[in-house]
Order: structure tokens, then sequence, then C-alpha cells
């Protein structure tokens, strides 16, 4: 029977950890195999902000769910929002925030939208007297994990328009406005 070669110092030791490393990882994966699950995004709430005569603003309020087994950190988000298939609004988040392992975290976005870029859009929608919209989120996370990088996640669903309640102007304050208020027709 053949001996093993002699490895120089501790190599065998670096060799066994290694394996068992990798027999851990094996162990510890998800139902589905993988070291790391996609992060789930839902559409918790949406809320008018003032805005002007040229430029819709909301507040959306995300909560993104981690399946993973460890907490996932979150540099920002970048999201687009489409409605009846057409990009209507974007927004950013570059506030940092961790989602607990196998939980979830709420967190908010201002989105805008050019109201001259979907003016004829939004009139179609309401002048066919729709009270219910498909829409499709489409963020990109900026995750801060080695070897992860960027995720996309995308949710889509129906949103009531008479459930879009504008923001109390009591909680927020906004900046004086020059401009008078949008027709009542064109905001959503």
């Amino acid at each position: 029977m053949k001996k093993p070669p002699k490895l120089p110092g501790g190599a065998w030791n670096g060799l066994w950890l290694t394996l068992l490393l990798l027999l851990a990882a094996c162990a510890g994966t998800g139902s589905n195999g993988r070291l790391f699950e996609k992060p789930r995004l839902h559409l918790v709430d949406l809320q008018r902000l003032p805005s002007t005569l040229l430029e819709q603003r909301f507040r959306l309020t995300l909560r993104v769910t981690n399946p993973n087994a460890y907490p996932l950190p979150i540099g920002g988000l970048r999201l687009s929002v489409a409605v009846q298939d057409q990009v209507l609004a974007d927004g950013v988040n570059q506030e940092g925030f961790t989602v607990p392992a196998r939980g979830a975290q709420e967190f908010t976005v201002t989105a805008a939208t050019s109201l001259l870029q979907s003016l004829g859009q939004l009139a179609r929608l309401l002048a066919r007297g729709e009270r219910t919209l498909d829409y499709r989120l489409t963020g990109t996370i900026l995750v801060d994990l080695p070897l992860v990088g960027d995720i996309t996640l995308e949710e889509t669903g129906r949103l009531n328009l008479n459930a879009v309640a504008p923001l109390d102007p009591k909680a927020t304050p906004a900046a004086p406005n020059p401009m008078p208020p949008a027709p009542k027709a064109i905001a959503l």
C-alpha cells in the first residue's frame, strides 16, 4: 500500500480544513441546494407627496424579505415603477440597512415622474374610468456581501387608485410651492 506523499508543515491540516468547510457549506444550503437565495421585494404602501405642475412625487414603502440563514446588508436600492407596462417613475434609496436572517425590513423610496412624459398615459387611463392598474416594480438592491453583487428583484400586482391617499401635509412640511396644484384629473 502506498503511503500518502509528504507535504510540508501543516499542508495536510489545510486540506482537511478545506474539505470540512466544503462539507459544512453543502450541509448548510437551503432547500433548493443554494448557499444564497434571492430576497423578495413587496410594495407595502404608496402615498402621494406634495408635487408641482410638472412633477408628481410618491413615497413608496417597500419590504425586503430575506429567506437566508444570515443577515443581508443592503447598501441602497434603485427602483423603477411601471404602470400598464410603461415606466412611470424612478427612485433611489441610498440609506443602508440590514435585513435580518429569515426576516424582513421595511424602507421607503421617493419616486418621481414627469407629468409631461406620463400625461397622455394617465389621461387615457382616467378617461376610461379605470380605478385599478397593473404595476411592476423593478428594483436593483445593492448588497454589501462578498461575491453577491447587485440583485435585481421584481414584483407585479394591481393598484387600487382609490387607496392611494395623499400624505398628511401636517406630518411632513413641504417646501413652498409657487405653482398652482395640478388638476385633480391628472394626479393619481
